[in-house]
C-alpha cells in the first residue's frame, strides 16, 4: 500500500480581537502606548550609537530601449526620521504611462505616531 500522507498541521489560532486605543498586540498581549514610545526611543538611540548605514537601491528597465537605470542613496542615522514616510514618487500620466518623479525621491512626509502597528507603511 502507498505510504500515508503526513498529518495535517494544527489549525491557526483565532484572530486577535480588536484592541483598545491605548495598546497594541505583542505576542498575544497588549503593549501600552508608553511602552511603544520607549521602544521607539531605544531603537533611535541604537541607530545613533551603532553608526549604521542604510543603502537604498531602485532599479528599473526602460521598456522602449531595454536600458537599465538605477538610483542609489545612502542614509546614516542623522538622515533617519521617525514618524515619517517617503513621499509618493510614482504617478500615471494622462496617457496612462507610469512615471517616477525623481525630484520627490528623497522627500518625506510626517506621519502620526501609530499605536496600532509596529512599523508604519511607506506605500501609498
Amino acid at each position: 500500500p502507498p505510504p500515508l500522507p503526513p498529518p495535517l498541521p494544527p489549525p491557526l489560532p483565532p484572530p486577535v480581537p480588536p484592541r483598545p486605543e491605548t495598546g497594541t498586540p505583542r505576542h498575544g498581549k497588549l503593549m501600552p502606548e508608553p511602552s511603544l514610545l520607549a521602544l521607539r526611543e531605544r531603537i533611535r538611540q541604537h541607530w545613533e550609537d551603532s553608526e549604521l548605514e542604510v543603502i537604498v537601491l531602485v532599479e528599473g528597465i526602460d521598456p522602449m530601449s531595454s536600458n537599465t537605470f538605477q538610483a542609489r542613496h545612502s542614509y546614516m542615522s542623522s538622515d533617519l526620521r521617525f514618524d515619517a514616510g517617503f513621499a509618493p514618487t510614482m504617478s500615471i500620466t494622462d496617457e496612462g504611462v507610469p512615471q517616477v518623479d525623481w525630484e520627490e525621491f528623497h522627500k518625506t512626509v510626517d506621519l502620526p505616531f501609530n499605536t496600532s502597528c509596529w512599523v508604519g507603511s511607506s506605500h501609498s
